[in-house]
């Protein structure tokens, strides 16, 4: 009786199985078909999960798509508008060069003729007296007869103190 042979061994265990089958039966079938439902239900969860990322992706490229159609678009009328101004400035440019060279000749051809005449007329002493001396010494006149007048105002307030009567 001290060893059991392997026949004995699988009878007890088969009596264990039987036992455990009865005591715990009901609630290992119950607790089998919740993680059945479960696994069930994850499958239906993850499914749902890719129609949804699908849908989403789906409705992101399609916006992506019309975002970036409208930003190229848009892109289009500014480089448009940018080539047009452009275009207007150039010429714009061009009509101030065009203005400012005739400016320019005319000046040159007014700078010649003012100086010819100058030459001319400081060549004959008589209108040189005229148009240079005369008006020179009538300004110096004119600004010394100031200078002595102040320099004699502030002379009298210095002495006496007061205002020039």
């Amino acid at each position: 009786m001290g060893e059991i042979t392997r026949e004995e061994v699988r009878d007890r265990l088969g009596n264990i199985d039987q036992i455990r089958d009865i005591i715990f039966g009901s609630q290992i079938r119950e607790y089998n078909q919740r993680l059945d439902k479960l696994e069930s239900d994850l499958v239906l969860v993850q499914q749902d999960l890719r129609d949804r990322l699908e849908q989403v992706k789906t409705s992101f490229t399609t916006e992506l798509r019309k975002t970036t159609e409208a930003v190229e678009k848009r892109l289009k009328a500014v480089n448009s508008t940018m080539q047009e101004e452009n275009g207007d400035l150039r010429q714009q440019i061009d009509r101030v060069k065009q203005k400012l060279s005739a400016n320019l000749e005319t000046l040159d051809e007014t700078l010649d003729m003012q100086t010819a005449r100058f030459a001319m007329n400081w060549c004959r002493p008589e209108t040189a007296y005229k148009t240079m001396c005369l008006p020179c010494a009538t300004w110096c006149l004119k600004n010394s007869i100031a200078a002595f007048r102040n320099c004699k105002a502030t002379k009298f307030q210095g002495r006496h103190g007061r205002g020039a009567v």
